[in-house]
């Protein structure tokens, strides 16, 4: 009997956490992430004359770019190389410009991937003033993917793209190979307090678990992608301000923010009636996502998904603590190697990861607030340069099982800080998320 030939095209087969993503997308319970900056050039215009010969380079240099998903709706998805990627059907000009960034980011969270066609795994839209939305599946990329891709396209754009002109299509190498799945490169397995607290969870009464008195937004139900943006901008003078006071606390920019969202977020659910017929909350139960690239030697300016997360139960109090703040600084630093156990816990679901997320749907939310931090964008560049990046947001969808108001952070290379906060109204009410982000802004800038 002939042996079947193995498909040459196959880069690889999806992880664990890389599995977490694709059905949760392929449920529809996510459609992208989302990382936005604002080009900038004395003369020049991101027309399809500029862009695409840059973008060819980039797409070239970045095996993320170049595959598509087979098999999302089965238990061993791949990974599958594109012989081509034509850049008509990836790249979107918009007649907006960047004062409508919301109301962009809005749609774009309404749209999926169609994972049943030869196109790839992320989308481009180009707004009138050089504003470019990159969007793509979170299978291919973690939130710092974001920051890579704008990091290579705002080095293409300087560099001689003479070889790429009049190509709309880009030809993906024969060879390209993505970085290997978490577990292929260092250790998954979960710690025995984290596996205890799983089981405990998992079969334990819910009065006995330690979310049962943890706000979580509203239980988690059937709804849409429909995602609400606010996008929060602090001045580079807000910014050093802030993150001088964090230092003097001996606290980091991610823990100070979490306490100063949980404060804000106590002030609202310990004042609103709304919120206490029923139950009288004592917590809220946050996550932070950590990077696990500094553990696995992974170049930030490389497009892979490492990331795990910190899970916690701080108490409601509306009363910001730098003590609290640094508390959680020590602790995050601290829990470094410890936290890709969080993502080895789905190794115990033993590849039924449908029925995980189903599962979820009429029950208690997990998470009531995440703080995603992808960094500060690397503001360097030499004069000789033509282009360079201003404004950047990082957003991102997860409208049906995730956290009820998700808060995501960027650095801008002028030194500001871009905040976007993202939520479903079938997770929270409106009302709450706004006098949220008010309370929240206030609280920052009085620091």
């Amino acid at each position: 009997m002939q042996e079947e030939k193995r498909d040459v095209n196959i880069v690889r087969n999806a992880g664990l956490l890389d599995r977490f993503h694709i059905t949760r997308h392929y449920l529809s319970y996510d459609s992208c992430v989302t990382v936005t900056a604002k080009y900038s050039s004395s003369d020049h215009h991101l027309d399809k004359t500029i862009l695409f010969p840059a973008l060819h380079r980039v797409v070239e240099a970045h095996a993320a770019l170049g595959v598509r998903l087979v098999g999302d709706s089965t238990n061993h998805p791949i990974f599958r190389r594109l012989q081509s990627v034509d850049l008509t059907k990836a790249v979107h000009y918009s007649h907006q410009d960047g004062s409508c960034l919301q109301q962009v980011l809005e749609e774009i969270f309404m749209h999926s991937f169609d994972t049943n066609t030869e196109l790839p795994l992320w989308r481009l839209t180009v707004l009138v003033d050089n504003t470019v939305v990159f969007s793509w599946h979170h299978a291919i990329g973690d939130g710092m993917s974001g920051l890579a891709f704008h990091r290579a396209l705002r080095a293409a754009l300087d560099a001689d793209n003479s070889i790429y002109m009049n190509s709309e299509t880009v030809d993906i190498p024969s060879k390209i190979s993505l970085v290997p799945a978490i577990e292929s490169i260092i250790s998954m397995r979960p710690s025995i307090s984290q596996f205890c607290h799983a089981i405990f969870d998992l079969f334990a009464p819910v009065s006995w678990t330690r979310g049962n008195s943890a706000w979580t937004g509203n239980f988690v139900r059937e709804s849409t992608l429909r995602t609400e943006v606010r996008l929060l901008e602090f001045s580079p003078e807000e910014n050093t301000k802030f993150i001088a006071c964090c230092r003097k606390h001996k606290a980091t920019l991610t823990p100070a923010l979490h306490t100063l969202a949980v404060s804000a977020l106590s002030e609202l659910l310990l004042a609103s009636t709304s919120h206490k017929p029923s139950k009288c909350w004592k917590r809220v139960s946050t996550a932070i996502p950590v990077s696990l690239r500094p553990v696995t030697h992974t170049s930030p300016d490389v497009m892979c998904n490492l990331i795990s997360f910190y899970p916690s139960y701080p108490t409601l109090t509306s009363k910001f603590s730098w003590a609290t703040a640094s508390t959680l600084t020590s602790a995050l630093q601290s829990s470094r190697t410890k936290v890709a156990g969080e993502v080895g816990l789905l190794k115990f679901i033993f590849g039924q990861y449908e029925r995980f997320f189903k599962d979820k749907i009429g029950k208690k939310r997990e998470t009531g607030l995440q703080i995603s931090n992808v960094g500060r964008f690397d503001s360097t560049h030499a004069e000789t340069e033509k282009w360079h990046i201003e404004r950047m947001f990082f957003a991102q969808c997860d409208a049906v099982t995730g956290a009820a108001i998700k808060l995501n952070v960027c650095g801008n290379p002028s030194g500001g800080l871009a905040i976007a906060v993202t939520w479903s109204s079938d997770a929270v009410e409106n009302a709450l998320v706004e006098a949220f982000i008010s309370k929240f802004k206030q609280m920052l800038q009085d620091v």
